[in-house]
């Protein structure tokens, strides 16, 4: 897996990243996502994803919204669903999963990622 980021600061309003991963480990092979807001202090992140994922294949539109507080995360997913179908755990499973893997990517490049400042 690799991350790459296209404009704009690594923690700035407006910033795109894109996380790539191995071989469809989730179903695709990368997510593309467009810094919508983020509070530092709350340590509060709302991502929009613009292209990859689930777009397309479970959702028409998805918002991801991360809060992180000391030793734990809570997200949610805003979605428009393609269908009525209850959301999949294998979402879940892949939402959690993608949050471990881009830790273990910043934290072995923090020298290159270790602060939004």
């Amino acid at each position: 897996a690799s991350v790459e980021y296209e404009g704009g600061r690594l923690c700035e309003v407006g910033s795109v990243r894109k996380i790539n991963f191995v071989k469809g480990l989730f179903g695709f092979l990368f997510v593309k996502e467009k810094l919508v807001e983020v509070d530092e202090e709350k340590l509060y992140v709302k991502l929009h994803v613009i292209e990859g994922g689930f777009l397309g294949l479970l959702f028409q539109d998805y918002n991801l919204t991360f809060q992180f507080s000391e030793g734990s995360v809570k997200w949610t997913v805003e979605y428009k669903a393609l269908t009525e179908h209850k959301f999949p755990d294998e979402v879940k499973e892949s939402v959690c999963n993608t949050i471990k893997a881009v830790e273990a990517f910043l934290l072995a490049n923090k020298n290159e990622y270790g602060s939004c400042a």
